[in-house]
């Protein structure tokens, strides 16, 4: 018989006589007390609430004073801040060192992955715990300190410095928060409970078919005779959309976040504060992602005696883990991470400068497609310039960043520092804006910018966009804008570029993920330069998030149709420009080279450029073919994706290139058909090397990676690489559904209603499934659960391999029973071979 302690546990149940719900797909720690009591005084919180001003991958120091009464006698204190990794999942590492009053109360070092719960999450947890101060949830981390002992009445200093380990760490500071409890002589009677957590509610579970409603609650105990004259509920939240709560089942106002990213909200709750027993506070999302972090519900009392002083009643009720493990959420709302953008499909992406008959698979004018997802790979980077220059080409981003949320009549500005040659001559000159996240409110719209180039108005000259079409949230347009700025470049010098939101609709914003320019120009001294200049926005993504599409279905292809002589060639390179990049797992590919970890982050995330990649080995004499893949859809470590641009330039040994004369660009040396309709001519591209199959019948063929790629063996490879896949079951794998249970308010002696389970042996061979309750002594779940009408101590099951079997969990009460209030237990299934 199989031994039962190696086998993992795949579920946990969390049973709740009271409401008690849970995001299954992230994970997250719900919020539960860490510390209660009665002072004669007050609950002091303040907080600084972070701003979408800070700077990202770079160190960063923030310092907030909190000012507490005169005569302030601290009973206890917790300060608590929270750090953005800059991704969900991703290990993008740095450290954060927090000081109070002078006294360093940790340098953090952060630097572990997150998984989503759904994924299996972290050894099975829905959390990080980094250390007994330190969790991770998501892209943000969490810090709390006990600073009783360092609270002085008057002001009161913080600081939290960060700074990134690698360039990929955001380290921008979301909160700073201090809650003390003090007396101060007053004689009034207050009793508190502060609730922490780092609980997020995503959209992810909606898009599941399930629903997230988080609670948290307060066991008040005001004395008998006590006479209640005020009660009050605060709530601290990480998100840039404020949720929706309730308290003892009252619908409470929302308010508006004071930050970008974080928010309070306070509510007189005396009309339905129970003075003993259980206090129920529920939150719910608005928006795509909502997280809270703390809860602090107080109430004020009067007593017909004196005897109640405030003394110290307090208690600790947690101070390192208080988390569960089956509770899951979703990220705040900064960049995100995850699923987060998506764009608007104009329909026509062409423009007066695309080219002529690039039609089959590279579909220039409709970029609609019959997939319904628009991760999709279906809108090829489009040749917006195919000829050769004497000299060379620059490509400058400046010092690009990415924007934020840019709300109306907001601007964003670039600036370039361009050094050409001496003697250097502009030839072209193309200015590209790399926008994404466009909408009003939650709603994608095509953006209105206006956009100025030393300080001259222009209009686009090409615009590209997609959208994901689908989905509850972040169905929002993305793109690419080409301008000519040939006229205004007249060489070395500084240039600036100024775009305005234009929109005028409240709540519309935009996002620019950066600015980049390209100059080719003409040099005495150069070589004979042939190039390729494609650009275009295809957004893609392979994560199970954004309908789990294969690397296949989401590559982007960049064709550089045309000949090449390959006898003649000093070396060739290429430039990719990715919007939204930053993951190890992106593949490029040109022609038989095929690498990844290209896509590093540099200059950062939001605009991954690889630049002047040596490609020279891997020329084919004939139309060559670059392609950019997502990583494998089982990794959902990343995020979207948007190819937009790439450049390919090959520089010929002697000064000419004897084989590009009038074939490929029309007229030599692209007279005055430069981008006029017949681009790719009508002999290297006319109708049979671009014609029904992609590239010829020979260039990627069925193989992709054949020795022959178009006849001529022209890279010189004598190797052909085969990918592999294969998806191994296991022999035990249980599946159970839904992973929690609520039985609401179950009343002694009257049975719940039943609650069915589905059991789904995904394993090769037959299973005999158990279970067992984690509960409290004596507690309900291990009292009155049971499973088809038996004892859980009495379930058994067999399952036949690749079947489902149903369950039915009811809580039966004995009428005896004499414990109230609400409860958490656990049901394990334990699963061994048959």
């Amino acid at each position: 018989m199989t031994n039962r302690k190696l086998i993992l546990i795949l579920l946990t149940l969390i049973l709740s006589s009271g409401v008690c719900l849970a995001d299954n797909y992230v994970g997250g720690i719900p919020l539960t007390s860490v510390h209660s009591g009665t002072v004669s005084g007050g609950v002091y919180c303040d907080s600084y609430y972070g701003t979408g001003t800070q700077e990202i991958h770079t160190a960063k120091t923030i310092d907030k004073t909190f000012t507490l009464p005169a005569n302030a006698k601290v009973e206890w204190a917790m300060l608590l801040t929270t750090v953005y990794c800059g991704h969900m999942q991703n290990n993008y590492q740095g450290k954060a060192t927090v000081t109070f009053n002078d006294k360093t109360l940790g340098t953090e070092t952060l630097n572990v992955p997150y998984t989503y719960i759904t994924n299996g999450g972290n050894d099975g947890k829905a959390y990080v715990q980094v250390n007994d101060h330190v969790d991770r949830v998501t892209s943000d981390y969490m810090m709390y300190y006990d600073v009783t002992s360092l609270v002085k009445s008057g002001e009161n200093e913080a600081t939290v410095h960060t700074e990134p380990s690698d360039n990929k760490f955001d380290g921008r500071i979301k909160l700073i928060t201090l809650i003390v409890a003090y007396d101060d002589g007053s004689g009034k009677k207050i009793w508190y409970q502060v609730n922490r957590g780092h609980d997020p509610d995503t959209y992810y579970v909606d898009d599941n078919g399930e629903t997230y409603v988080g609670s948290t609650s307060f066991q008040a105990n005001l004395p008998s005779d006590a006479s209640l004259t005020d009660a009050k509920l605060t709530d601290i939240h990480m998100a840039s959309t404020d949720g929706k709560y309730t308290f003892n089942g009252k619908t409470l106002t929302s308010g508006t976040p004071q930050g970008t990213y974080c928010g309070l909200d306070s509510w007189d709750v005396k009309d339905s504060f129970k003075s003993t027993g259980t206090n129920a506070l529920t939150y719910d999302r608005t928006d795509a992602f909502y997280k809270n972090a703390l809860a602090i519900l107080t109430a004020e009392y009067t007593t017909s005696s004196s005897d109640n002083g405030s003394g110290d009643n307090s208690s600790d009720n947690n101070t390192g883990d208080n988390s569960s493990d089956n509770n899951t959420g979703d990220n705040s709302s900064d960049n995100n991470t995850g699923d987060n953008s998506s764009d608007n499909n104009t329909g026509d992406n062409s423009s007066d400068n695309n080219t002529g008959d690039n039609s089959s698979d590279n579909n220039t004018g409709d970029n609609s497609s019959d997939n319904n997802n628009g991760y999709t790979g279906d809108k090829p980077l489009e040749t917006y310039a195919h000829d050769t220059v004497k000299g060379d080409i620059i490509y400058d981003y400046g010092d690009s960043k990415y924007s934020g949320k840019i709300s109306s009549g907001g601007t964003y500005t670039v600036n370039h520092n361009l050094k050409l040659p001496e003697n250097a001559t502009v030839k072209l000159a193309r200015l590209y804006n790399y926008w994404t996240w466009s909408a009003t409110g939650t709603t994608g719209v095509y953006p209105s910018m206006n956009l100025q180039f030393q300080n001259k108005a222009l209009t686009p000259d090409a615009e590209y966009s997609d959208q994901k079409g689908w989905g509850s949230v972040y169905d929002y347009p993305s793109g690419t804008w080409a301008y000519d700025v040939t006229d205004l470049v007249k060489g070395s010098g500084n240039y600036t570029t100024v775009v305005t939101n234009a929109n005028s609709e409240t709540g519309n914003f935009v996002c620019f993920d950066g600015i980049g320019l390209l100059v080719v120009y003409e040099d005495s001294t150069g070589n004979e330069t042939e190039y390729w200049i494609n650009e275009g926005c295809d957004m893609v993504s392979t994560m199970s998030t954004s309908g789990g599409l294969t690397p296949e279905e989401a590559t982007v292809k960049i064709p550089f149709d045309g000949s090449v002589n390959l006898s003649n060639v000093d070396n060739a390179k290429l430039w990719t420009t990715v919007q939204s990049g930053g993951h190890d797992g992106i593949r490029l590919k040109f022609n038989e080279m095929n690498v990844s970890g290209v896509y590093d982050s540099t200059p950062y995330s939001d605009l991954d450029i690889d630049e002047a990649r040596s490609v020279g080995s891997y020329l084919l004499a004939e139309n060559n073919m670059a392609q950019i893949i997502p990583p494998d859809v089982t990794d959902n470590s990343g995020d979207y994706l948007a190819p937009s641009s790439a450049i390919l330039t090959v520089s010929y040994k002697d000064g000419t290139n004897n084989d590009n004369g009038t074939s490929d660009n029309g007229t030599s040396d692209n007279g005055t058909s430069d981008n006029g309709t017949s681009d790719n001519g009508t002999s290297d591209n006319g109708t049979s090397d671009n014609g029904t199959s992609d590239n010829g019948t020979s260039d990627n063929g069925t193989s992709d990676n054949g020795t022959c790629d178009n006849g001529t063996s022209s890279s010189g490879s004598d190797s052909a690489t085969v990918s592999l896949t294969v998806n191994i079951t296991p022999a035990i794998c249980l599946q159970v559904t839904p992973n929690s249970v609520d039985f609401g308010t179950v009343k002694p002696g009257t049975p719940s209603e039943s609650v069915p389970l589905t059991l789904k042996n995904n394993g090769h061979g037959n299973i005999k499934v158990k279970a067992e309750v984690e509960d409290q002594d004596d507690g309900p779940f291990s009292t009155g659960l049971m499973l088809d009408q038996n004892k859980c101590s009495e379930y058994s099951k067999t399952i036949a391999s690749n079947t489902s079997e149903t369950t039915k969990a009811q809580l039966d009460i004995p009428e005896n029973y004499s414990s109230t209030g609400q409860f958490n237990g656990s049901l394990i299934f334990w699963a061994e071979a048959a």
